[in-house]
């Protein structure tokens, strides 16, 4: 439903137009993956809220609106022919990995078998995905610590609380909104140099902390 001053009126459901000559898809109904690393594939897309978009797919490429596919390392695109006159462009792009850390997992692989049987039946180990959480939780928590701690002891008694309030307001409200936002259009752009983009931001807060604790002695600030 859509609204125009006080008035209401339904739209028509858009229908693609019919395809000559697409890719049609094998899976005709139900499961659309047949592989567990394809399965857990769609899995993580469903997990983005991409509302309708991941459905409409499933049916375009059953109905064979694909037109054309082209998957290179790190990126896949394709033409799909929509409800528009002209087919639309479609891009993902992945991080690839290097040959050195390849050649890291191979041989972390190789001594342990048992996390290889596990990757290789769609399995996380337990203790790998527990020390990942860990190492998040233990960096997100000091840096926080860490800035709350700061804050108590530098800001002014009669700012303390509005100081705090604006930290969380900027930290988890804005920062992370922006992130979300701009995040995706990096990695699209840059693939896994997006990393190095974060390791450097990571960089500049770490310079500007350790810069912050050689000038800050303790003592409150005035204003």
């Amino acid at each position: 439903m859509s609204r125009w001053g006080d008035e209401w009126w339904e739209h028509a459901p858009s229908r693609p137009r019919k395809a000559r000559g697409g890719i049609k898809a094998r899976s005709k109904r139900g499961t659309f993956a047949e592989t567990w690393w394809g399965r857990r594939w769609l899995a993580a897309l469903e997990r983005l809220s991409v509302g309708g978009r991941l459905q409409r797919g499933r049916s375009y490429a059953r109905k064979g609106q694909v037109l054309d596919l082209t998957i290179t390392p790190g990126k896949v695109t394709a033409r799909v022919q929509g409800s528009r006159p002209l087919p639309y462009s479609v891009s993902i792009g992945i991080a690839t990995i290097g040959r050195p850390a390849r050649r890291k997992i191979g041989e972390a692989l190789a001594a342990n078998l048992r996390i290889a049987a596990g990757l290789m039946a769609g399995e996380m180990p337990l203790a790998l995905l527990l020390a990942a959480q860990a190492m998040h939780a233990l960096t997100f928590g000091a840096a926080h610590l860490g800035a709350m701690h700061f804050m108590a002891r530098a800001l002014p008694e009669e700012w303390s609380s509005t100081g705090q309030s604006f930290y969380s307001a900027i930290v988890s409200g804005i920062g992370f909104g922006l992130v979300m936002a701009v995040s995706g259009q990096i990695y699209a752009a840059l693939g896994a140099i997006s990393y190095l983009v974060m390791a450097g931001i990571a960089a500049i807060g770490a310079l500007a902390g350790s810069m912050l604790d050689r000038r800050w002695h303790g003592e409150r600030l005035t204003t």
